[in-house]
């Protein structure tokens, strides 16, 4: 199996699809910094399933894909595929060749491939952990990384060497195991607390089995108590019923005979209040009121006239203009009064006994249109003799005289009639309070009346409620309420009487056998259907309880045997790689000696009695070698074993790595990496810039042990070492376009020769 070709577009500075095709075992990628050489590693790292944006250099998601530039515009997505031969069938798939892919969209959609198809992760990681590749393990090795191995953790160093030397799919069981183990301890509680749950409700439900069999004698009873409460309850319906229905009646009666002497005396107040008695007297009242006004106009102007006639005796007739000027005025003023007089007698209701008035009132306006003394004088008549004119208003003044005295007459004989209705209206009025009292009795005791009534019938009412709540308990026990009332009323005189007390007592006896049989329940194929189910549910349960405890006796036996033959297995590829690392690093610091430790995982409390004596050591290494694998009857343990590295510096006392340089711990984790590819053999492995520490002559046993190596494992190499690029057989430069967008330049060896200067 080998990596056969990648395709990248849209990735980072890969803009237009870059096809790198790898037809060696050790191919090289070279160009000058910045050209995008680490970003064909980060593609081939994303691909594999890489989650951490840290690992492939980017702050988020959508930085992978290319954002674009003055020459090109943004991609909208960005995809790497990569093309494996299968024809060795390493990688457990149906097919001589295996795309992987991935894609991720500008909106964030992001997906996995397997030949072109859509994946899953799992599914992918699963396949490439049965051939020994991954992106936590050693198959890719970034720059700057490869002393990480140096750095990380015991138990990190550990998973790493389990990746690389295939026991990862042994792990990936082993955490399947305890995965399904974490589920059926889960699973199992919850069987443990659902059978905890039903138990009590399976105990009541056999307390109610057990109570059925006296639950035919305690309904019989029951029905015999009921049948004689309901009987005399319902007597005493029956009888309240019939004597609030004789109480109606007696009051329906007595409404029914008070109503008419009412509505009788209601019509004679009507005729009273219709009597316009009142409002005669009113309005005669108010024309004697206005003729006795009249007749004070009319005695003022008859002074006045007096006044006049005297004067015209003595005055001179050459004052007879004025005197008709004044005359004249005179007229006017006692015209307007007297026709207002016939105004008001032209409204006057009564007819027989204003009549003459009216009479009276039209006579005077005519005689005194009559008069010539009282129409305006032309010059034709000044030359009427002052006899004329005195005698003219001496019988104007006795005309007035008589008409005054007419209405005081008339005034007097009003008057008269006046004082005779008020004592009439008075009368009458003491005739209506009379009735009025009497009417307000009568619809006392007819309002007094309507409430006994309304009472009663709200009786009747409750009765009727009672009779009603008496069927639906009837109902409710069983009974027919049509007929048990029916047979009720056939013999209710036969039933004998009974206290309040020996009634009250059979219904709180009723209420006890209700009880008593709700504790026991009624007889009902449901519930024994319940008793049933839950009985069976209750055994399920109970057998479900024993499959997952067997599941989890196996489950644990598995993890135990996974993880026993996973320490076998990396016990002994430790062996072998301690081998592998001592020779290459005597090789690299020509003498020495280095190995790998298999440790024991301390528990909290010694890991800080640990830390506490470190601070006194001088050595990088003080943790106790693990000399045992765990046996059948350890308890397993969460805490995984971790991988300390121990080294002896030659011609030096340093036997710690802690105490070597940059370049020193450089190599060791070079002869490491070496001794661990020797031994797992995988069948791909990128390196970014690993090389960069390397001097001439590391560079030369470098490249020696990578050719060797080559043989059965695949190189892809990102360097700037001339020696390293001297052992490829194909390389690839990058650079950077006109565009500012990566391009690729291959090269064969033989032409690689020419540009690495070999002699």
């Amino acid at each position: 199996m080998f990596l056969k070709r990648i395709e990248i577009k849209g990735f980072k500075s890969f803009v237009q699809k870059a096809v790198l095709e790898f037809p060696s075992s050790i191919i090289a990628i070279v160009g000058p910094n910045g050209s995008g050489k680490s970003n064909i590693v980060d593609a081939i790292r994303w691909a594999l399933g890489e989650q951490s944006l840290k690992n492939i250099r980017v702050d988020k998601s959508e930085d992978l894909i290319f954002a674009g530039n003055q020459f090109e515009k943004p991609a909208g997505f960005a995809e790497v595929n990569l093309f494996f031969d299968n024809s060795d069938k390493k990688l457990k798939f149906d097919f001589s060749e295996i795309v992987i892919g991935r894609r991720l969209e500008r909106d964030g959609h992001s997906e996995y491939f397997l030949n072109k198809s859509a994946g899953r992760l799992k599914e992918i990681t699963e396949i490439l952990a049965d051939a020994q590749l991954g992106v936590k393990g050693f198959s890719i090795i970034n720059q700057g990384a490869v002393e990480n191995i140096l750095r990380v953790s015991p138990q990190e160093r550990r998973a790493m060497l389990i990746e690389i030397l295939g026991l990862k799919t042994l792990e990936l069981k082993k955490a399947e195991a305890q995965r399904k183990l974490e589920n059926s301890l889960i699973n199992l509680d919850k069987s443990r607390a659902l059978k905890e749950e039903i138990l009590p409700h399976l105990r009541s439900l056999k307390r109610q089995v057990n109570k059925w069999e006296k639950q035919a004698k305690v309904q019989t009873e029951l029905e015999m108590i009921e049948n004689e409460y309901f009987s005399h309850y319902y007597k005493k319906i029956f009888k309240g019923k019939i004597q609030i229905k004789n109480k109606i009646l007696e009051t329906q009666e007595q409404l029914s005979v008070l109503a008419p002497v009412i509505k009788k005396m209601e019509q004679e107040i009507g005729l009273n209040e219709n009597n316009n008695y009142q409002e005669k007297l009113n309005e005669l009242i108010n024309i004697i009121d206005q003729l006795k006004n009249q007749k004070v106009k009319l005695n003022h102007q008859l002074g006045r006239l007096e006044g006049l006639m005297e004067m015209m005796t003595k005055e001179n007739l050459n004052q007879e203009k004025e005197t008709k000027k004044l005359v004249t005025i005179d007229y006017e003023t006692i015209k307007t009064p007297l026709e207002n007089i016939k105004k008001i007698l032209e409204q006057i209701i009564l007819k027989e006994s204003l009549k003459e008035i009216k009479e009276l009132a039209e006579i005077a306006l005519n005689n005194l249109e009559k008069l010539n003394l009282f129409q305006p004088q032309t010059q034709n008549q000044g030359t009427t003799s002052k006899k004329e004119e005195i005698e003219n208003y001496q019988k104007e003044i006795e005309e007035l005289k008589n008409q005054i005295h007419l209405l005081e007459e008339k005034i007097n004989q009003q008057t008269e009639k006046l004082q005779q209705w008020q004592v009439e209206n008075a009368q009458e009025n003491l005739k209506l309070k009379t009735t009025l009292r009497s009417l307000e009795e009568k619809r006392q005791e007819q309002d007094k009346l309507s409430r006994l009534y309304s009472e009663l019938k709200l009786e009747e009412e409750k009765y009727i409620l009672r009779e009603n709540d008496l069927k639906r308990r009837l109902q409710e026990a069983g009974f027919d309420p049509q007929n048990f009332i029916k047979n009720c009323e056939a013999k209710i005189n036969d039933l004998r009487a009974i206290s309040e007390e020996e009634l009250n007592n059979w219904e709180n006896k009723i209420i006890h056998l209700k009880q008593l049989l709700g504790e026991i329940g009624s007889i009902d194929k449901a519930v024994m259907d319940e008793y049933q189910a839950v009985l069976e549910r209750y055994n399920f349960l109970s057998n479900q309880i024993n499959d997952l405890e067997k599941a989890v006796a196996d489950l644990k036996k598995l993890i135990k045997e996974l993880s026993f033959k996973i320490e076998i297995e990396f016990k002994k590829a430790i062996k072998e790689i301690n081998e592998e690392f001592n020779r290459y690093f005597r090789l690299m610091f020509n003498g020495g000696r280095a190995h790998l430790e298999i440790i024991k995982p301390l528990k909290p409390a010694q890991a800080e009695e640990s830390a506490e004596k470190s601070e006194n050591q001088t050595s990088g290494t003080n943790l106790t070698a693990l000399t045992a694998l765990p046996s059948e009857e350890e308890p397993e343990t969460d805490l995984s074993p971790g991988i300390e590295i121990a080294v002896n510096m030659p011609k030096a006392k340093l036997k710690g790595i802690d105490f070597l340089s940059g370049g020193e711990k450089a190599l060791v984790a070079i002869c490491l990496l070496f001794a661990i590819i020797n031994k797992s053999s995988p069948p791909l492995l990128i390196m970014d810039e690993i090389d960069a520490a390397l001097d001439e002559s590391n560079s030369l046993k470098f490249a020696q042990i990578l050719k060797e190596l080559s043989l059965k494992t695949q190189f892809i190499i990102i360097t700037h070492n001339r020696t390293t690029m001297e052992a490829a057989q194909y390389i690839y430069g990058v650079t950077l376009n006109e565009k500012g967008v990566s391009a690729l330049l291959s090269l064969q060896f033989e032409e690689a020769k020419l540009y690495t200067s070999v002699k």
